[in-house]
């Protein structure tokens, strides 16, 4: 491949990781949202009425729990269901890259996981929220991208519980993004390299 095709395929990769990105982003904004004028409510005594014309003091959408043991498993259930590697978004990926470009994307995301790992197991030990969320939304953003399904969904629950200040789920779920960190990266080797 030539420097201005790998430019161009670069610029298709990137233009389409910052489409991803703002999606996100506006998702994250309007969650973000949802949870400032709950808790406004919340502060300023308003019960929320249901649908049904009944209040209820129900927790914020994303909450999963008030702190209990039953809340962690629940912020902490596992991802099994997922697919480690959707084969889909990662041949997606190959066409529109090549396998030469393909690889290279591969082999830096294999040499950038684990320092954000290290950065995440950090900023949990640290109980940084502001941290945690922001490593784990890098992680989740990049494991999806390459269709590392499992990855990007633990990442994802990480992020909330980061967000809406749940630090007894920070643990477990740091525990089980470095069983499935391994994982992913075993079959990314199994896959492209075995």
């Amino acid at each position: 491949m030539t420097s201005g095709h790998a430019l161009v395929a670069g610029l298709v990769v990137l233009s389409g990781l910052v489409v991803a990105l703002f999606v996100l982003y506006r998702r994250e904004a309007a969650a973000k949202a949802r949870l400032v004028d709950e808790s406004r409510r919340r502060s300023a005594g308003d019960v929320s009425a249901s649908s049904s014309g009944k209040t209820t003091d129900e927790p914020p959408p994303l909450s999963t729990g008030s702190g209990s043991a039953e809340g962690a498993d629940r912020a902490g259930a596992s991802t099994s269901g997922s697919p480690i590697i959707d084969q889909d978004v990662l041949n997606d990926l190959l066409d529109s890259l090549g396998p030469e470009d393909f690889g290279q994307v591969v082999d830096v995301f294999l040499a950038d996981m684990p320092p954000l790992m290290d950065r995440l197991a950090g900023s949990v030990a640290r109980q940084d929220a502001i941290s945690v969320f922001a490593t784990a939304h890098e992680g989740k953003g990049t494991a999806a991208s390459l269709g590392l399904s499992r990855l990007a969904e633990v990442m994802g629950r990480i992020e909330t519980s980061a967000r809406t200040a749940q630090p007894y789920t920070l643990n477990p779920l740091l525990e089980e993004a470095q069983e499935i960190w391994a994982e992913t990266a075993y079959a990314i080797d199994s896959t492209f390299r075995g």
